[in-house]
């Protein structure tokens, strides 16, 4: 990992704080995307100082405006030649309608729009990085909701619910179409909804939102931003992405119980690759002709 560089949005708390200590502590060069200068100094901070990893850089970047990723991309480009990961984990909390300067809903602008024109942008450093990744943080709340394009930015009816949803699939979509356009070029694009983090996303909102948040998590035991990127947790959907799926495997939506399924399979490879360095390859053929053959007799194999 030394000698790769990663880009993490969002990544002064929450989930890209979490991923982009990750980072830091298996030795890439990481880049901060974040848009307050005092979060980011304190978050750029600490996990220096956690990892022990000096080669972990801020640059300020406001996902909400065009301008400002345009300048990120252009001050990345000046520092760096070629980029391995780009982790777009930057969200925000609305409940009620709010617009850019660009005159777009901010949510729609930030979450999606925001991080399609970044990747967009970064795609010749994430070629020339190859085998590189993005992993883009959606989630689960799409299903049901289809997006409304006579009324992407909420002009005709505001519903902070629906909108969100719709936001959220935005992503899945766009994900599915970048890893398309990327086939055979050695980056891969996959999307994912970690599970339950618990983040800071609510403070904004109103008292009971807050009060309903703090409920949840006490019920429900949520993971810390930490164990939402670490890979030493098996509800790590972010890190299994990162370090344990091939480059080839892209396009995919993955929520914990899929990835808990994907890494079975991937465990199931390893015991069958195993198996054949230890005992030779006709190990596995006589093992299947025996199963064979005891499909035809009715016998339970031991």
């Amino acid at each position: 990992m030394n000698s790769k560089t990663y880009v993490v949005t969002g990544a002064n708390s929450g989930l890209g704080w979490g991923s982009a200590l990750l980072l830091a502590q298996m030795g890439a060069n990481v880049v901060m995307l974040c848009r307050n200068r005092q979060r980011g100094e304190v978050a750029l901070a600490e996990i220096r100082q956690r990892s022990g990893n000096p080669n972990v850089e801020l640059i300020l970047a406001d996902l909400a405006s065009q301008a400002s990723i345009r300048r990120f991309v252009e001050t990345f480009e000046s520092r760096h030649d070629k980029l391995h990961g780009l982790l777009n984990c930057a969200g925000i909390a609305t409940f009620h309608r709010r617009v850019t300067p660009d005159g777009l809903e901010v949510k729609f602008a930030t979450e999606y729009l925001g991080h399609f024109l970044l990747t967009n942008l970064l795609v010749d450093a994430l070629r020339a990085g190859a085998p590189s990744r993005v992993v883009t943080v959606s989630g689960e709340d799409h299903r049901g909701v289809t997006i409304d394009f006579d009324d992407l930015q909420g002009e005709r009816s505001w519903n902070v619910v629906r909108h969100g949803k719709q936001v959220v699939l935005a992503k899945i979509l766009f994900t599915y179409e970048l890893a398309r356009r990327l086939e055979g070029t050695g980056v891969s694009a996959n999307t994912l909804c970690p599970g339950l983090t618990r983040t800071n996303l609510a403070r904004h909102m109103p008292w009971y939102v807050r009060l309903y948040a703090a409920v949840r998590f006490a019920l429900a035991h949520p993971q810390t931003p930490e164990e939402g990127a670490s890979h030493n947790t098996n509800r790590s959907t972010l890190s299994a992405i990162l370090f344990h799926f091939s480059i080839n495997f892209s396009g995919e939506f993955l929520t914990p119980t899929e990835q808990a399924r994907l890494y079975q399979l991937l465990l199931t490879g390893l015991m069958a690759v195993a198996v054949t360095l230890i005992w030779g390859p006709q190990t596995l053929t006589r093992r299947r002709e025996s199963r064979e053959g005891n499909l035809v007799t009715g016998r339970a194999e031991r």
